[in-house]
């Protein structure tokens, strides 16, 4: 199909030739080949690959492609650097530098989308209202104001008019890279890059929906109603939509400048690790991005959670597994630790156990006889990761997504508090989890959910046994069987039949020549039956290439 009928911006994918080469990415565009040399010839005029600094490194110029090619490319860096399973260290550091900050848009076009989106001039819903925003993201930008009705201070996030469809018609370009890549460049496939653009797509999507984030938010506030410690900003739902978000306003202390402050910075680390720990093994959701940006200190110490477009999910059966790999790791159970990493992971190749497991004992015995504060609970869990990952064990990307908020959190309270115990702090939730698997009513819970399924599954028992009987009566009952790794045996003993048929064939050529020149019978030629000769040198032949074959296969 052309791409003139694949994309919906043919300017686009030029912009994107051009990018690619001009930070010495032209071999892309080779082994993509397909219709791109046309397209560029015909309506691109695309500068000469230029001279490089040659301190750049490729994950570098990798970086400063996505920045080039604007918000939704570098909104894909962001997302690839919380996938260590995909992607080297030294491109997850790379794209971590990523940043989404573009020019604000006039205050005329805000006015105008909150108009459009609200059915309501902006001076019926705010009594003021800062014309210069205080953040400018690829997809919206975000400012202060303060609401007529309640006189409160609130933020207002507010989309972009025209993201949609920038957004739709850079996913279609990466859509077409993705399957170019998978059809041109065989070695990269093992890491789908169709599915890679797929999960950025959904990704994306629960972005651009502020109804979404304002949801996240108020489950995230619920599941710490309780907790005096962690807070999260009140949402305005009456003014909430797809395009835009209001909520309350959160004035405290940057992480960055807490230091300077000679607070309770012990207890307000302990805190952060502690929360993200309830939020992975308890709620079963969690901040997948708690950088220093989006953590705010309050006067009293409790610490105000910001942004919550990235959130993740883990269910029942993921945080058992991952209390199991935690405890694992806290015990230092070597064998244990790999099992379940073969379990949470899929590959498309056997792995060799035994030296996994060496492997992951490696990694372990870097910890040995070292204090426990000194150990970086996530550090350790993605170096097994990076283990796994060399075995072509793919963790999914919860799981990923799991270890980079548990590792940046780890990192600001170790910044906070250098004498953190973050596996002292893991230890408790950890063994409160284990218990809670013998809990009765968890067990009695589990018990009637597979009580149920027995019970589906008995009564289509009946109808399913008078179908098999049926067809047995009718006599269209057929069993077809699948052999699995048989393939080997079966060109073995095809090869080994073909031998015996060749030997048979010669042994009959020898037999057959003899009795035609003991007889003399057949045309003759200097009295010498001539058959008897043909089958001679045939059964010469055939016996020279049979030992020939025996010779090449090396099992003479």
């Amino acid at each position: 199909m052309s791409i003139l009928h694949t994309v919906r911006n043919v300017q686009r994918v030029r912009e994107i030739t051009a990018v690619l080469i001009r930070h010495g990415f032209g071999q892309i565009i080779e082994k993509l080949g397909l219709e791109y040399r046309i397209l560029i010839k015909k309506i691109a005029k695309v500068p000469a690959q230029k001279e490089l600094p040659p301190h750049l490194t490729t994950a570098e110029r990798a970086r400063m492609v996505l920045e080039d090619l604007g918000p939704t490319f570098a909104k894909l860096g962001q997302v690839l650097s919380t996938r260590p399973d995909l992607l080297p260290e030294n491109f997850i550091r790379e794209f971590k530098k990523l940043q989404d900050r573009v020019p604000a848009i006039s205050f005329r076009e805000i006015s105008q989308q909150i108009t459009m989106t609200l059915g309501k001039n902006l001076d019926e819903i705010f009594l003021q209202f800062d014309a210069k925003p205080i953040a400018s993201a690829s997809i919206g930008q975000v400012h202060k104001a303060t609401l007529k009705e309640t006189g409160e201070r609130v933020v207002v996030k507010v989309q972009r008019p025209s993201i949609r469809a920038k957004i739709e018609s850079d996913l279609d370009i990466l859509y077409l890279l993705a399957r170019l890549l998978e059809n041109n460049v065989p070695e990269v496939r093992v890491y789908s890059p169709v599915g890679i653009v797929e999960e950025f797509d959904k990704a994306i999507h629960r972005e651009l929906d502020y109804a979404i984030e304002a949801q996240n938010i108020l489950r995230f506030r619920h599941n710490f109603r309780h907790d005096k410690h962690i807070y999260a900003p009140n949402v305005y739902q009456e003014y909430c939509t797809r395009n835009v978000l209001v909520i309350e306003y959160i004035e405290g202390t940057k992480i960055s400048e807490l230091i300077r402050t000679h607070r309770e910075l012990e207890q307000i680390a302990r805190n952060g690790f502690r929360a993200i720990l309830k939020q992975i093994f308890i709620d079963g959701f969690f901040h997948g991005d708690p950088h220093p940006g989006n953590l705010f200190i309050l006067p009293d110490n409790r610490i105000a959670f910001l942004d919550f477009g990235m959130m993740g999910r883990v269910d029942e059966e993921m945080k058992d597994e991952l209390a199991d790999l935690l405890v694992a790791v806290i015990n230092r159970d070597v064998p244990q630790i790999a099992h379940i990493l073969a379990h949470l992971g899929h590959q498309d190749v056997d792995v060799d156990m035994r030296a996994f497991r060496k492997d992951v004992g490696d990694i372990i015995e870097r910890y040995y006889g070292v204090p426990l504060q000194q150990i970086y609970l996530g550090k350790l869990t993605r170096d097994i990761l990076d283990v796994a990952l060399r075995y072509d064990i793919r963790i999914p990307s919860d799981y990923t997504l799991m270890i980079k908020a548990l590792l940046t959190i780890e990192s600001i309270g170790k910044q906070l508090y250098p004498d953190l115990n973050p596996i002292e702090e893991a230890r408790p939730m950890m063994t409160k989890i284990i218990k809670d698997r013998w809990n009765p009513q968890r067990i009695m819970s589990h018990s009637m959910i597979g009580f149920r399924n027995f019970s589906f599954a008995m009564r289509d028992v009946p109808t399913q046994v008078h179908q098999i009987l049926e067809e047995v009566r009718q006599g269209k009952l057929r069993i077809e069987f699948e052999h699995v790794h048989l393939e080997r045996l079966i060109m073995v003993v095809d090869a080994a039949s073909n031998r015996v048929s060749a030997s048979l064939i010669i042994a009959a050529l020898i037999v057959g020549s003899s009795i035609v020149i003991h007889f003399n019978r057949g045309p003759m030629f200097m009295d010498i039956p001539v058959l008897g000769v043909i089958g001679f040198v045939s059964a010469g032949i055939l016996g020279f290439l049979l030992l020939l074959s025996i010779l090449r296969s090396g099992k003479f």
